[in-house]
């Protein structure tokens, strides 16, 4: 878990640099207006119904159901439903706590995956310069931890592929943003001994359409959703 907060933390920062500068020349040069992207999170009672995939992989060439390259796959798909409970907006800033149920409930993605510390359900925030995600907010959920170097995607979002690595100690994080048809989507990864990334995918007409959390240790594990089940499929590996 450290492991990935560690990532989205460095992740945010990239982002930061590179589109929440207003000096960023690029900004405003996209096709979906921004505003609209994560409108649907921040609307009381909107609900979605996710298609959720729960996958494992993990080398074992002795089973009898190994692949050629030794490794056994399981994968099970779930639904899920996830809703807007609440919905605050200040001068500067709106926020909306998010539920979900089923496949997404909290207690079924730790069973599944070891690093998920929020992955729809939880505490989001939006102002003008871009969206945040928190998870699970302190006492005080009122006051936004809505840092620069913690953005999730810029409310003008601009392609980015952006890599750091540490040598030193083997590891190193990335992030990648593209608008992919008609929806803009992020991805951040970390690796250090074990490997974790996540994806959202927002859309205007859905909000957050799909996405994905992975970890790679020891097995692979990885949680699929989406709206549209071959959404799922067309996630990047």
């Amino acid at each position: 878990m450290l492991l990935f907060a560690g990532a989205a933390l460095l992740c945010g920062f990239l982002l930061w640099l590179w589109l929440g500068s207003e000096e960023n020349p690029q900004a405003g040069s996209h096709d979906l207006n921004p505003a609209t992207l994560h409108a649907p999170l921040f609307k009381l009672n909107q609900s979605w119904e996710y298609t959720v995939e729960i996958s494992t992989q993990h080398y074992d060439p002795g089973s009898l159901e190994a692949d050629a390259q030794g490794n056994v796959h399981s994968s099970k798909v779930q639904a899920a439903n996830c809703h807007v409970t609440e919905v605050v907006s200040k001068r500067d800033w709106v926020s909306s706590r998010i539920r979900c149920d089923g496949a997404l409930a909290p207690e079924v993605l730790q069973a599944a995956i070891p690093v998920v510390d929020g992955l729809i359900e939880g505490q989001w925030f939006a102002n003008d310069k871009g969206l945040w995600f928190v998870g699970e907010p302190g006492p005080d959920h009122d006051s936004p931890d809505i840092q620069p170097d913690r953005m999730l995607l810029s409310a003008r979002p601009e392609p980015l592929d952006v890599t750091i690595e540490n040598p030193d100690e083997g590891g190193g994080a990335s992030m990648r943003v593209v608008q992919a048809n008609d929806a803009w989507c992020v991805t951040r990864s970390s690796w250090g001994g074990d490997e974790a990334g996540d994806t959202y995918c927002f859309r205007q007409d859905t909000g957050l359409s799909h996405g994905r959390r992975y970890f790679a240790g020891g097995q692979y594990r990885e949680v699929r959703f989406c709206v549209d089940i071959e959404q799922c499929r067309g996630l990047a590996d």
